[in-house]
C-alpha cells in the first residue's frame, strides 16, 4: 500500500489501524459473559476508528432492540417476538428453529459455532426496525434498529465515506478497499490484509430459512430504502475481488450488520 505521504500515514494508523478498542466489561479482572451468548452492549464488541467514524469491528449478535430504538419504542422488543405481527424470520431459520442450528445436518444452516464467529444475519425489517412486511416505512438520518444504544445502522452515505477514505490512501490506482477490509483468514478465494482492522468475515447470507454464500462472501445492510413502499433496499458486499460494492436486494434477504457509532 502506497501512503500518500507522511502526515496521512499517521492519520490512517492512528484513526485506523491502530485504533483497535477492546470489547467485554472488566469484572474483577475477568470477562464478564452476556447472557446465552448473545452481545447486547456496545462493549462487547470490538470497535475501530476509521476516518474519525467508530465501527464495530465484529458482525452483530443480538436479537433485542435497546430502550431509545424506533422498534422499542414502538413496543416491538425482539426480532423473536411470538407476537404474529411481530414475528421477523430475522435469522437464516425460522426463529422456532433457533435451538436447533447446530443439530441441523442440511450444510446450508449455520451453526451455533458459525454464528459465534460470523454474527447473526437479519432481513432488512429486523436490521433497522420495523414491522414485518410494513412498505410505508419513512425515516431520514441516522436509524439506530438493532443497534445499541448511540449506534445506529450504516446508511449508504457512511459505507460510501468509508470507500472513499480507504481508496485516498492509496495511490496505486487500483480498487484495494476490499482487501483493506477483509480479514486475513477464511476466505475461500481470496484472503485479506486487513490494514484498518474492520475484520470483514465471509458470513454469507440468507433466504427463505437457507444459508449461502459462507466463505466465500460478505452482505452488509445500509438503512437506506430505495423508496417508500420498495420491496428493496441498499447493501454493501465483499466477494472474490478486492472490490467494496453496493447495490440492492429484496428486504426478505439475510445479511451481517455492522453498527457505527453516532
Amino acid at each position: 500500500m502506497k501512503m500518500k505521504g507522511l502526515a496521512t500515514i499517521v492519520v490512517a494508523v492512528s484513526l485506523a489501524a491502530g485504533a483497535v478498542l477492546t470489547s467485554c466489561e472488566k469484572n474483577g479482572g475477568g470477562l464478564t459473559p452476556t447472557p446465552s451468548g448473545e452481545k447486547c452492549k456496545a462493549y462487547d464488541y470490538k470497535q475501530v476508528i476509521i476516518d474519525g467514524k467508530t465501527w464495530m469491528a465484529e458482525n452483530y449478535r443480538c436479537s433485542n432492540y435497546a430502550s431509545n430504538s424506533e422498534a422499542y419504542k414502538r413496543g416491538i422488543h425482539t426480532v423473536t417476538s411470538t407476537v404474529p405481527s411481530d414475528m421477523y424470520n430475522a435469522y437464516f431459520v425460522d426463529a422456532t428453529n433457533m435451538d436447533n442450528w447446530d443439530s441441523k445436518q442440511n450444510a446450508s444452516y449455520l451453526t451455533k459455532e458459525q454464528i459465534g464467529k460470523f454474527g447473526y444475519l437479519y432481513n432488512w425489517a429486523a436490521a433497522v426496525g420495523v414491522a414485518n412486511g410494513e412498505t410505508t416505512e419513512v425515516f431520514s438520518g441516522d436509524r439506530q434498529g438493532i443497534c445499541p444504544n448511540g449506534w445506529h445502522i450504516p446508511s449508504t452515505t457512511e459505507f460510501h465515506s468509508l470507500e472513499k477514505f480507504i481508496e485516498n490512501q492509496d495511490d496505486s490506482k487500483v480498487p484495494l478497499v476490499g482487501k483493506y477490509l477483509k480479514s486475513t483468514t477464511g476466505w475461500k478465494n481470496s484472503n485479506g490484509n486487513d490494514f484498518y482492522d474492520f475484520n470483514a468475515l465471509p458470513s454469507g447470507r440468507a433466504l427463505n430459512g437457507v444459508a449461502e454464500y459462507i466463505a466465500t462472501d460478505a452482505w452488509f445492510w445500509t438503512s437506506t430504502y430505495l423508496s417508500v413502499g420498495s420491496q428493496s433496499a441498499k447493501f454493501y458486499t465483499l466477494g472474490s475481488s478486492n472490490l467494496f460494492q453496493v447495490g440492492p436486494l429484496t428486504k426478505m434477504y439475510a445479511f451481517s450488520v455492522r453498527c457505527v457509532k453516532d
